[in-house]
């Protein structure tokens, strides 16, 4: 396996370049219901379309019209990006763990990726991926036993809530849609 890295993911997705054209906004939010930080990125176009398999399912993830909203509490141990199709319907949860949350100069929000994702389908479906690149990570010394270990714990936690609270995290996730969108930039 190659040498891996801990990946500096800047939350307006620069590395997508299959979008030509889109806008984003981002939000600091404090209030009793969450505090951390979103962003929303509106796709206008894009040079081709993204689909990704799921079982027998092929799921778009990225085209014309879609909107991604990406949650990541203050606690910065995850993002939450939802793929939602031009109604704003989820198509894919895709959560990926990271270790820590900060602002770039030019005031973009950023994660450090920590390998380990969940991808929770509309209907509560959980997959984990990516375990094999956490391993490796450990295994090569770019992160630490603790990294590796909140990682796996956190991930954890996340699969338990959402098989038990699936509905209440679908309606979390509008409350943020709500509150970036009324708030702006």
């Amino acid at each position: 396996m190659k040498k891996l890295e801990i990946k500096h993911v800047r939350l307006i997705y620069d590395e997508w370049k299959c979008i030509e054209r889109k806008s984003y906004r981002q939000k600091r939010i404090k209030n009793p219901d969450f505090s951390g930080f979103l962003a929303l990125i509106d796709i206008e176009r894009v040079k081709e379309k993204q689909v990704w398999s799921w079982g027998q399912e092929s799921l778009t993830v990225c085209d014309d019209g879609m909107k991604w909203l990406i949650i990541v509490p203050e606690n910065g141990k995850y993002a939450v990006t939802v793929y939602m199709n031009q109604e704003y319907r989820p198509v894919l949860w895709y959560i990926d763990i990271i270790d820590g949350i900060g602002v770039d100069e030019d005031g973009m929000f950023f994660v450090s990726d920590l390998f380990l994702d969940l991808l929770v389908s509309p209907e509560g479906e959980v997959k984990e991926e990516d375990r094999d690149e956490l391993e490796a990570a450990l295994e090569q010394g770019v992160i630490t036993e603790c990294q590796f270990a909140q990682a796996d714990r956190t991930a954890q936690e996340l699969r338990l809530y959402l098989e038990k609270n699936f509905q209440e995290f679908w309606v979390s996730c509008g409350r943020r849609l709500e509150e970036i969108m009324v708030q702006g930039n």
